[in-house]
């Protein structure tokens, strides 16, 4: 694990290799180091993990302890070889599927409401998979943001604790969702579509009162439900996306 660095108002970046400094001795940083180790373990459920890095960004001392502030960074790639492996699209095929035999069922399959129901949601079935597509293979970078807590001189009491928008979580709640969980999520997203759609071939009035559920919205749905932060105040940095299969 690479260790850098940066300073509180330049963000001047030194290289230091393994281990950390800044007056640090050897085994101080043990309970950030599995912590960084349990991330890695959890996310690769879902990705290989290529390389992991750990910036300090900042350290101060108030009201008798210690703050450090890190960000962490994990480039790793979708372990999918493609988009029908990903739980959150299998979860936007089951809808369509249901959905379809649904619309079949109610109406003549031959009607012209039918068909277009069904074309709409194909089309967009086919924009969120165009979507998805573009992760398969590619590397990425996952990061988070860390504050580790300790009394002065005392690391025995380290507490570490994830940002995520406006508050701090614990290790628990940044990890991947279950595969069961990512695919209820893509099903989800494929009926709030469907809803919109639904709604839109209704009245006037009705159009005017629905709430606005894009491809776009379910990709973005997609990328972040499981833990990444939405609002990042630490490094100076904004928030990186990743997606789950």
């Amino acid at each position: 694990m690479k260790v850098k660095i940066i300073g509180a108002i330049l963000f001047a970046t030194l290289m230091l290799g393994n281990g950390f400094s800044a007056g640090a001795t050897e085994g101080e940083n043990d309970l950030l180091g599995e912590t960084v180790a349990d991330l890695e373990k959890g996310y690769s459920e879902y990705y290989d993990i290529l390389n992991s890095q750990t910036t300090l960004c900042s350290s101060y001392e108030m009201d008798g302890k210690t703050q450090n502030e890190y960000m962490i960074v994990l480039d790793v790639v979708l372990k999918a070889a493609n988009v029908e492996q990903m739980d959150y699209y299998q979860g936007i095929t089951d809808y369509y599927d249901d959905a379809a035999n649904k619309i079949s069922l109610e109406r003549s399959v031959d009607s012209q409401d039918s068909q277009l129901h069904i074309a709409a949601l194909d089309t967009k079935r086919e924009s969120i998979y165009n979507e998805l597509n573009e992760y398969i293979g590619k590397q990425q970078e996952i990061i988070f943001f860390v504050k580790e807590t300790y009394p002065v001189n005392d690391k025995t009491e380290t507490e570490i604790l994830f940002e995520n928008g406006m508050e701090y979580v614990s290790l628990e709640d940044m990890l991947p969702s279950e595969h069961k969980k990512i695919r209820d999520n893509g099903y989800k997203a494929m009926s709030d579509i469907d809803n919109e759609y639904i709604l839109m071939t209704q009245s006037p009035e009705t159009q005017q009162a629905k709430t606005s559920y894009s491809v776009d919205d379910a990709v973005t749905y997609m990328q972040t439900y499981t833990s990444n932060p939405s609002s990042c105040n630490v490094c100076g940095s904004s928030c990186g996306s990743k997606v789950d299969n």
